[in-house]
Order: structure tokens, then sequence, then C-alpha cells
């Protein structure tokens, strides 16, 4: 699988610094050492593009991912 300008990184409208944060440091990784350019968003359901299966990495807390994170701890 290969990550491309085609692929976003997605993360909750309200996330945390801590989640906003790990999403611009990946982007500027796939920058800086892939020179791709993703795009980050926010919005209002991840659960929603989560279960899209497009492609998108998903930074969120478990409990805004119900389906996808109900076992983690």
């Amino acid at each position: 699988m290969a990550i491309d300008d085609t692929w976003s990184i997605v993360i909750p409208r309200d996330a945390a610094p801590v989640v906003l944060t790990a999403a611009q440091d990946l982007q500027e990784y796939f920058l800086v050492s892939m020179d791709v350019s993703v795009l980050l968003r926010r919005v209002d359901d991840v659960s929603t593009v989560a279960s899209e299966g497009s492609q998108v990495i998903v930074l969120a807390p478990a409990q805004n991912l119900p389906a996808q994170g109900g076992a983690l701890s």
C-alpha cells in the first residue's frame, strides 16, 4: 500500500491538543520524508469516515470510534 496525495489524515473537530499535534507531526513526516502532501481534515464524526473505507488515516480516541475501537483499552 502506497500513501500518496489522495490520502488524508482525519481527526475529530474537537480533538484534544495531543491528537492535533500527532496529526500535524504525521502530516509533516509524510511531506519531509516521503515528499507527499497529505490533507489534514477535521470532521464532526470520525466513525463515519473510518467506516467509508476511503484512503484515510484516522487519529482519534477509542470513544470516537465505537465500532473500530471497542476492543481498545
